[in-house]
């Protein structure tokens, strides 16, 4: 049997130092290709002179308290809303043939309550007792039905500001029988020519002649070579209230569509940290933030809000990487519950995940799904880093840049693989690597959430590199 020889630390800086200097060693007769040696050892550690396996340290390059401390900004990013009125307040763009990739189908991590009327109570209950995934609540004579928003039958409603969306939620489309939450082709059909053109009719009789006289118009209308093209109506922002209230009316006036009643709407806005970002102390920046990303919805519609509060830490010059072994620290700070409680969670992998940098353990960020944690009731928490925006393109289920059988046989070196170096060695030369940490908190705590962290904290949290050693 093979003995594992002993491993030996160095830093990230010295194991690129080692590779180099094997790369560009002279070629001899027990190691005549140098450069097939450096890659063998870039990839397991191996060294060629030995044999012996290098082991990463990443402790000695820890922030520690002799370096500066990191610029700390805060920011909102996505706001999510469930809601019983369309909350929209700005022009909506209409979809008469939605994209049924922008169904939700993935969990956001919260759980939306609605009341089910007395006709239906106890159908609801008998589905209670053979359904798992099924909460409810009595409150005095209302049973209240808890729904996660990806696993209930849902359309894109429309889009507004380019990046922010409304969804229609349709609850009692859930039953047991059902395996997709993607509207079938026929309930798409009833629903608009049932209900929303017939809305549009009543309250946008003026601008009637720009929609689609029936959902197969459309259909054909929007048909390219590759599929749908997905045209859009506007909806006036003065006219969502009437439009909302007039489509609830006719769905429930009409028996064909019994299954779109009790409808909701799902509300998203999307992506706006760069747009929100404030200083973390400043009580006057985080309401002016707070109003901002506020002001296309109304708030005060009755349900169920979150909101994504982020902290992002930068040292100028470098990259700071999240340390695997301050996770539980940082559940600790972030949300502001005991060590026992953190430990709970980073020991329960149904609902913790690391996200390994580099294949150094060492160095991860995390995701870790939670049940209203901490004092201001968080739902999810995630720490990742910012070095992942430079690959970033999402595409057939993935989310960077990917590097296909074809791509990997083509060219020597491959082009991919050259063009993604060159990517490498600019970032080095000019963008730094961030910490990021967001916690999806109940509105109403959005201008309390992440409005302090422990300098103890963020010092034993990072490992600290110059950017051009990390790239």
């Amino acid at each position: 049997m093979d003995t594992i020889p002993d491993a030996r630390p160095q830093t990230i800086a010295n194991f690129l130092n080692s590779y180099r200097e094997y790369k560009n060693s002279a070629p001899t007769p027990d190691n005549p290709n140098p450069e097939l040696s450096a890659a063998r050892f870039a990839l397991t550690g191996r060294t060629p002179s030995d044999d012996a396996i290098s082991a990463i340290n990443t402790i000695r390059d820890k922030l520690g308290q002799n370096v500066t401390r990191p610029f700390i900004s805060r920011d909102f990013d996505s706001l999510i809303g469930f809601t019983r009125a369309n909350p929209v307040r700005n022009d909506i763009q209409y979809y008469p043939n939605p994209s049924l990739k922008r169904t939700l189908v993935h969990s956001v991590h919260v759980e939306h309550a609605i009341p089910v009327v007395n006709d239906e109570v106890r159908t609801i209950l008998n589905v209670a007792i053979h359904d798992p995934s099924f909460t409810a609540l009595t409150q005095g004579e209302t049973v209240w039905r808890f729904y996660k928003p990806h696993t209930v039958p849902n359309v894109l409603f429309g889009s507004f500001e380019q990046r922010h969306c409304v969804r229609l939620f349709f609850p009692k489309l859930k039953t047991q029988d059902r395996t997709s939450v993607v509207l079938t082709d026929e309930e798409l059909e009833m629903l608009y020519e049932l209900a929303i053109r017939p809305t549009a009719a009543a309250v946008l009789p003026d601008i009637l002649h720009a929609w689609p006289a029936s959902f197969q118009s459309t259909r054909f209308r929007d048909r390219t070579a590759r599929g749908f093209s997905n045209a859009s109506v506007i909806i006036p922002k003065a006219a969502i209230g009437i439009f909302d209230h007039q489509l609830r009316e006719k769905i429930n006036d009409t028996p064909e569509l019994h299954w779109a009643r009790h409808f909701f709407w799902g509300t998203e806005i999307r992506g706006v940290k760069d747009a929100h970002k404030h200083a973390i102390s400043n009580a006057q920046e985080r309401a002016r933030a707070y109003a901002a990303i506020t002001r296309l919805v109304n708030i005060d519609q009755e349900g169920t809000w979150y909101i994504d509060v982020g902290l992002e830490f930068m040292l100028k010059g470098h990259a700071l990487i999240w340390s695997t072994h301050a996770h539980r620290d940082i559940l600790c700070a972030a949300l502001g519950i005991s060590e026992n409680e953190a430990d709970a969670i980073v020991s329960n992998p149904r609902v913790y995940t690391q996200d390994i940098s580099t294949h150094v353990t060492t160095l991860s960020g995390f995701r870790a799904v939670l049940d209203n944690a901490g004092v201001n009731g968080a739902g999810y928490i995630q720490a990742y880093n910012s070095d992942k925006a430079q690959t970033y393109n999402p595409q057939n289920g993935k989310y960077g840049k990917t590097l296909t059988p074809k791509l990997a046989l083509h060219g020597n070196p491959p082009q991919f693989c050259q063009n993604l170096l060159n990517l490498y060695h600019d970032a080095g030369l000019n963008t730094d690597v961030v910490g990021r940490l967001e916690v999806r908190c109940p509105l109403r705590s959005a201008e309390d959430c992440l409005t302090r962290f422990p300098e103890n904290v963020i010092r034993d949290s990072f490992i600290c590199y110059r950017r051009d050693i990390w790239w």
